[in-house]
């Protein structure tokens, strides 16, 4: 079943991300994927990292997404600074932390 949809439905489970943008206060998780702010300095703002702009890739160019970073930031504002990023992966794929390598780095997580 999964094959029939892969070509146009991806689906990304983000733990810990809460219900929606009004719980995000208390979402422990790497949440945001560029839905809210510019990125502050210093962040890129690309298929990456933005949710948006995979999409755009995905319809324009038909590059699907493989995975998407989510970044926490401190105190969820941007203006902050980054608190850890994560790498997410579309179903049936889970994010992996490997062991003993930083959780708030993105590229400690692995697609499996």
């Amino acid at each position: 079943m999964k094959e029939s949809l892969d070509p146009f439905w991806k689906h990304f489970m983000i733990p810990g991300m809460e219900h929606c943008a009004l719980s995000t206060a208390s979402a422990s998780a790497p949440w945001n994927f560029g839905q809210f702010w510019a990125p502050p300095q210093g962040l890129t703002n690309d298929s990456a990292h933005n949710i948006l702009w995979s999409l755009v890739d995905w319809v324009e160019k038909g590059v699907s997404p493989k995975e998407i970073i989510g970044t926490k930031f401190v105190n969820d504002d941007p203006q902050l600074g980054v608190d850890g990023q994560r790498r997410y992966c579309p179903y049936p794929k889970k994010s992996i932390l490997g062991r003993g390598l930083d959780p708030k780095k993105s590229e400690s997580w692995k697609c499996v």
